[in-house]
């Protein structure tokens, strides 16, 4: 019913427009995808036998699937009206966390329909350029979400001005994709000037505003000001809660943000907290396999390992793996994410032998795709648990492993160094000789030369670079303490 009334007020919507513009087909084209919705994918709660019929049990997403066919059928000579109906579906399976089937519905209304019959410019195009990378994003490919995001928000600065609610979407979207690929940098500038616009534009209050203003916390946590990040969170929450209601999904976003930020703070009791009256409020609106309600999972699981309750995070990771393997698909980013999980468990409760062909498999899936810097952690642990164990030749086999993938971005590239680092430091902890220093220094050497190259690919974490133990075998390094240097004096000129 929600659905409904949602597609109904969009309709209206198109045909309040088109009588303001005096466009008689734009309000015969809204008024036709509404009955298309209302008679092939509503009707289809009839029982079977009936036109449309599939039955009252009938599910939502079974609905779309089933009026699919019937929509390039029906309005093959009608390209806008097909283009329309396939942005209603691609939405309403977005909604349903079905990023697949979204992606599909928003590429055929996009490449196959408006960039030929209105042009590259026009509203619905870019509107469907929109929809397209949000898909994308969920779909964990990064990279083509955010050329497709930078195309869009130029458009829309040309085309509907600076200060257009939908050129401030591209704006908040464009630094959701900078701070998926690590460019936290560019995410902060570009989330800062976009609070700042929607607050004057569009009020504290405004959705839009709101979740404007959770991308600039997550810009905060990613660059280590997590005070700054839990308090922006806190707020957002509290606004969030007044405006749009305590279960409405943009707050229990916000809930999952928060969680997040008392996470990153290291107050891991006040997170499980939140996390499971998150997870309780979630149950009750979305589907078992909701790629939110999963997220909420894993997030509480993390917690759980955090507090030392490995047991229980283990059980929680293994279900929400076995979820996301389901409905993600087993190479998707978090499905990867759940592995990690799994295997950081096992470490944890020192069954390393059953974690290492989890972790050895994650990566092998993860080698042919860009994936996010969390994940690029999973190959840390592997060299955690053959540091613990003083296993130098373990730790050498992890960084071969890595180099082997040769990835080229900035965040791989500094693994690659501390993965060097930490093995450095193995050989020397476990053999004094001459022959062993030699070896030593041969890792160390090979670590800073990685470090140069995370640092001509961009890397410019200079404090994490300060404060990360896997790099102490290259504290007393004059060549590392010129990197360091040289990243400071950069930061400090481009303040």
């Amino acid at each position: 019913m929600s659905t409904w009334q949602a597609l109904k007020a969009r309709a209206a919507e198109r045909q309040a427009r088109a009588a303001q513009e005096g466009e008689a087909e734009q309000r015969k084209q809204a008024q036709t995808v509404l009955d298309f919705v209302q008679d092939q994918v509503f009707a289809a709660a009839r029982p079977e036998g009936r036109p449309g019929g599939l039955g009252p049990e009938v599910t939502l997403r079974r609905a779309l699937e089933a009026a699919l066919p019937v929509v390039e059928q029906r309005f093959a000579k009608q390209p806008l009206v097909e283009a329309r109906l396939r942005m209603t579906l691609g939405t309403s399976f977005w909604h349903l966390g079905d990023a697949r089937s979204a992606a599909d519905q928003f590429r055929r209304a996009l490449l196959a329909i408006y960039t030929a019959q209105l042009g590259p410019e026009h509203p619905d195009t870019l509107e469907s350029m929109h929809g397209l990378a949000g898909a994308l994003t969920d779909l964990g490919h990064d990279a083509e979400a955010l050329k497709l995001r930078e195309e869009t928000l130029a458009r829309r600065k040309a085309t509907l001005g600076p200060d257009h609610l939908d050129t401030l979407q591209s704006m908040r979207n464009l630094a959701s994709s900078y701070a998926a690929l690590n460019r936290l940098d560019d995410a902060l500038k570009l989330d800062t000037e976009t609070v700042t616009l929607m607050k004057s534009k569009l009020g504290n209050g405004h959705p839009a505003t709101l979740a404007a203003m959770n991308n600039l916390a997550q810009d905060y946590t990613g660059l280590g000001r997590k005070e700054d990040a839990v308090k922006l969170q806190e707020e957002t929450l509290a606004l969030q809660q007044a405006t749009l209601g305590r279960d409405h999904p943009d707050t229990l976003n916000g809930m999952t943000n928060v969680g997040n930020a008392y996470q990153a703070l290291g107050r891991h009791a006040e997170a499980v907290k939140l996390r499971e009256e998150t997870l309780a409020l979630q149950k009750a609106k979305l589907p078992a396999d909701h790629p939110d309600l999963l997220k909420c999972m894993h997030n509480l699981a993390n917690s759980y390992g955090a507090l030392g309750r490995h047991a229980e995070s283990l059980k929680l990771h293994r279900e929400t793996m076995a979820l996301r393997e389901v409905k993600l698909g087993p190479d998707h980013i978090n499905t990867l994410h759940s592995m990690w999980g799994v295997a950081a468990e096992l470490i944890a409760l020192d069954r390393g032998a059953e974690a290492v062909p989890i972790i050895d498999e994650c990566l092998r899936r993860a080698a042919a795709k860009s994936v996010q810097p969390d994940v690029l952690g999973l190959a840390n642990l592997r060299l955690q648990h053959f540091a613990k164990a003083r296993d130098a030749a373990g730790c050498k086999a992890t960084a071969e492993l890595w180099e082997g993938m040769s990835r080229t971005d900035s965040r791989s590239l500094y693994n690659a160094a501390c993965y060097r680092a930490v093995t450095a430091a193995v050989i020397r902890a476990m053999d004094r000789s001459p022959g062993a220093a030699l070896q030593a220094d041969d890792q160390a050497d090979r670590a800073v030369a990685w470090l140069r190259k995370a640092i001509a690919a961009g890397y410019n974490n200079v404090a994490n670079m300060k404060r990360d133990t896997d790099l102490d075998a290259l504290r007393d390094r004059a060549d590392f303490k010129v990197l360091v240097a040289g990243l400071e004096a950069a930061a400090e000129k481009k303040q």
